[in-house]
């Protein structure tokens, strides 16, 4: 989760973008509420930027969670080893600031969904 209080004023902007009645509003109501728009797409990338580290983090936490629920039960030695290697790899990623990631974080969501439908494909 990120904390940025720049966060809320951008929230504040776009609710009143969003109370905007396109059938009533007139012409300049509507381009403001279209740059504010506009203005909070770019500075949520810009804090999404900032706090890339964080949220890379807690994606990869809440991936290895999952995967250590339920398909690290079933997984043969193979594919706990491979699973290992792969959260190494994204950790690395993080903690170098180095590409790769997200193609890591893939793999380890695609390993747990080939577990899990070997599991049981009557569950799919």
């Amino acid at each position: 989760m990120v904390n940025d209080p720049e966060l809320d004023e951008i929230a504040s902007k776009l609710s009143s973008a969003s109370k905007l009645n396109p059938a009533t509003a007139q012409a300049e109501e509507t381009q403001e509420a279209m740059e504010n728009v506009l203005e909070a797409r770019k500075r949520l990338a810009a804090i999404r930027k900032a706090h890339e580290r964080d949220i890379r983090q807690s994606e990869l936490d809440e991936a290895v969670k999952s995967f250590r629920d339920y398909p690290l039960k079933y997984a043969t030695p193979d594919e706990r080893q491979a699973f290992e290697y792969q959260r190494q790899a994204a950790q690395r990623a993080i903690d170098r600031n180095e590409p790769g990631f997200k193609a890591n974080l893939a793999r380890i969501h695609q390993s747990a969904f080939a577990i899990l439908w070997r599991s049981d494909p009557d569950l799919w």
